[in-house]
């Protein structure tokens, strides 16, 4: 493999850029605590003895809670259990209204099919196709909680906890941080370079043709960070990460964005924050956010070798050489999948491109003209991201086919039951697989 020369490369290392350090971070703030919201008049309100309800009135010496939520948001589902019986234990002093933008029918839908599978369905007041009261409390983030009381605003938090329904109710402050979420940029990785992002501060785009850069954490690009790739009709290859740490860039570079989705083959012998895993969320994560995230972007005249990988690992080496990161056999307890018979060949794509197609129903995934290697890569990354252990393909299958896997799927029994018609299963077995150790020189 040719090996990449570095010199003749446009490597811009932005990382201390000074048009970075000022980027404004615009705070989504509309009605704020302690505001007077008692005019306000909410209606459309399902699934309780009343339609709608006068702020003035309805919270006097009661509280309310608006929750912000939406199917999709799986710590807001996990939540709502807690909710509907702190509703209980609370009833005539507290009335908890869920929001969401989604509308009846996808929200009943999703009610339904945890009814069928036996799960938590909530009994809560809902509001559904909301557009005014998230244009009255602004975020991007959920959930996202509104406490009114007596008509004023009381709290706006990213939690609800029984304790602090009792300050509210005993007319203290409550004692949760206030969630302040920061607006963001309408970009899109797929469609808008960072280096076009970065423009309107003075880079020059339209002369660069291969580069690469890195920044610090960009407020703008919001805290969820993510990463994409895509070609363009001259060949090029981008690869756009934005507001991801360092273990991640380490992932996309020595996983070529299809191994080391999880954790479960990653070793990290540092206690450096910028490569630690930090087992936090919310509120408790932004500052870590903030500190330790990084935007990178590649532009790279890609080839089937996937010499665009070697290119970020040089860069990662290049820019922390106080890291050192290596691929090493092993043999170890994974998730393995296997192929009982032939079936998989009735399941054969007719599709003629190199393009895999994923659609989402609810709790299905279809995932058309896809190859094995694809369909490992989907399931540590749509099944067991929160897995430690890694998955291994043993099928030997080289073609490419089209699969529907529907139900609890983090469930392997559920999962194989799913796979049966296509002659495939997952077993927990040894096997061998190459671990990314990144250890600290």
């Amino acid at each position: 493999m040719e090996k990449i020369n570095l010199k003749n490369t446009s490597f811009l290392f932005l990382l201390l850029l000074s048009s970075l350090s000022g980027v404004s971070q615009t705070e989504m703030r509309n009605i704020n605590i302690g505001h007077d919201v008692s005019e306000i008049i909410i209606n459309g309100i399902h699934d309780a003895p009343f339609e709608s309800v006068i702020l003035a009135d309805y919270t006097k010496d009661k509280l309310l809670v608006l929750d912000f939520w939406a199917t999709w948001c799986v710590s807001c589902v996990h939540e709502l259990p807690k909710l509907d019986t702190l509703q209980k234990e609370f009833a005539g002093q507290l009335q908890i209204i869920t929001v969401t933008s989604q509308s009846q029918e996808v929200v009943r839908g999703f009610f339904d099919k945890r009814a069928v599978r036996g799960q938590f369905v909530s009994k809560l007041p809902k509001i559904f196709a909301d557009t005014t009261l998230k244009q009255l409390f602004p975020h991007n983030i959920i959930p996202h909680y509104v406490w009114i009381k007596d008509g004023k605003v009381v709290g706006i938090t990213e939690k609800v906890e029984k304790n602090n329904i009792l300050e509210a109710l005993r007319g203290r402050t409550i004692s949760l941080q206030e969630k302040v979420d920061i607006r963001k940029a309408d970009y899109d990785r797929y469609k808008t370079s960072l280096l076009e992002f970065f423009n309107g501060r003075g880079t020059s785009s339209h002369l660069m043709t291969n580069y690469s850069f890195l920044t610090r954490f960009v407020p703008e690009l919001g805290y969820n960070g993510g990463y994409s790739s895509i070609r363009d009709s001259t060949g090029n290859r981008r690869i756009t990460v934005t507001n991801l740490n360092l273990l991640s860039l380490y992932r996309i570079a020595y996983g070529r964005m299809k191994t080391f989705i999880n954790f479960g083959a990653i070793d990290v012998l540092s206690t450096d924050s910028l490569v630690k895993i930090f087992d936090v969320s919310g509120l408790v994560a932004m500052p870590i956010i903030e500190n330790t995230s990084l935007c990178y972007e590649v532009v790279w005249k890609d080839d089937p070798e996937g010499t665009i990988f070697e290119k970020i690992q040089q860069d990662i080496k290049v820019a922390f050489p106080q890291f050192e990161a290596s691929l090493i056999p092993a043999n170890d307890t994974c998730l393995v999948i296997e192929r009982l018979n032939e079936n998989l060949l009735h399941f054969t794509s007719v599709n003629t491109s190199d393009k895999t197609k994923y659609t989402f129903e609810e709790d299905c995934i279809v995932i058309e003209n896809c190859p094995m290697d694809g369909f490992r890569t989907a399931l540590e990354s749509l099944v067991f991201q929160n897995s430690m252990l890694p998955v291994v393909d043993q099928t030997g299958f080289t073609g490419r086919f089209d699969i529907k896997l529907c139900g609890d799927l983090k469930n392997l029994a559920v999962l194989n039951k799913s796979l049966l018609p296509y002659g495939l299963q997952i077993v927990r077995k040894k096997a061998e697989h190459l671990r990314l150790v990144i250890t600290q020189k």
